[in-house]
């Protein structure tokens, strides 16, 4: 029986609704709208292989035409890994990229086996690591912090320290986007595992049949 996180909705006693993400989703996608079909693609892959994301635009993810953010943080605490598909827009079309990014580096601070996975796609390593960049971005990040006081200028500038040592999946424009798919879902994998568990409780002499099975594969 497939394991799989949903969203449960609850009224309370004034007849609102309260909603719950339950503990299902082990990886979470955080990009920019720009690189939007990219990643719905890499989600598809990613559900082919048993491994079913947080992504934005999936009903089990966040409900249609609901926005919850405070859902979006709740998914990042109970994920394994945080991929961060990386470009230019990451950093100055929309804040949330940042805040994912920061709540994942939180996240990271409280569970060290937590995952922040790099995907340079539409940026190189170098020019995330650019100071001009950085000043470039923190101009941007100012102005929204105007009205978001959720932003920290310092916080999100430590962040970005994530993507100097970290090991880091990088797009190769020879290959194309296909096989830089295959390389990411190859890597998540790795880490993460199917969701689908084959109960076999019930199966007499599990434990023998195992043990024969691995006896036979040895010779």
């Amino acid at each position: 029986m497939e394991q799989g996180s949903t969203m449960v909705s609850m009224e309370d006693s004034n007849g609102y609704r309260n909603y719950a993400l339950q503990p299902k989703h082990k990886v979470f996608l955080s990009h920019s709208g720009a690189q939007k079909g990219f990643v719905e693609q890499l989600c598809v892959d990613l559900e082919r292989c048993d491994r079913h994301p947080f992504f934005d635009k999936r009903w089990d993810s966040l409900p249609i035409g609901e926005n919850f953010p405070d859902l979006i943080f709740q998914a990042i605490e109970q994920c394994q890994v945080g991929v961060v598909v990386l470009s230019e827009e990451f950093f100055t079309l929309s804040k949330w990229p940042m805040l994912e990014l920061v709540a994942m580096a939180n996240a990271k601070m409280r569970n060290p086996d937590f995952i922040i996975m790099p995907v340079f796609l539409g940026i190189s390593r170098s020019q995330c690591r650019d100071r001009e960049n950085h000043m470039k971005w923190s101009s941007t990040w100012r102005s929204w912090a105007q009205s978001d006081n959720r932003i920290n200028i310092e916080h999100w500038e430590n962040a970005l320290q994530l993507f100097g040592p970290t090991n880091a999946l990088v797009y190769n424009s020879e290959l194309g986007e296909v096989k830089f798919r295959e390389e990411i879902v190859k890597a998540i994998c790795k880490w993460v595992p199917p969701e689908t568990r084959r109960e076999d409780s019930h199966v007499q002499g599990r434990s023998r049949l195992c043990k024969v099975i691995c006896e036979k594969i040895k010779s």
